[in-house]
């Protein structure tokens, strides 16, 4: 038995059932579900119409739950 065992500090996704999970798009994806260009989707983020992200890489994606607002859907 181990007595002094330390706390994972990196919980797996299983570990954390709880933690909501979040998809998320590029723009250009975003672009192609709705149907427009990907400068109408960069105009509708300029405007306060949708709440971008960074990816780690540096990109700017969008969640789906962004997206179900300018559709109507809710999800």
């Amino acid at each position: 038995m181990i007595a002094n065992r330390e706390p994972n500090p990196f919980p797996s996704l299983a570990e954390d059932a709880t933690a909501p999970v979040q998809e998320s798009v590029t723009v250009n994806e975003a672009a192609q579900l709705l149907g427009v260009d990907s400068f109408t989707v960069l105009s509708l983020i300029q405007r306060g119409k949708v709440i971008p992200s960074r990816a780690l890489s540096g990109e700017i994606t969008l969640a789906r739950s962004e997206l179900a607002k300018l559709t109507g859907k809710g999800r």
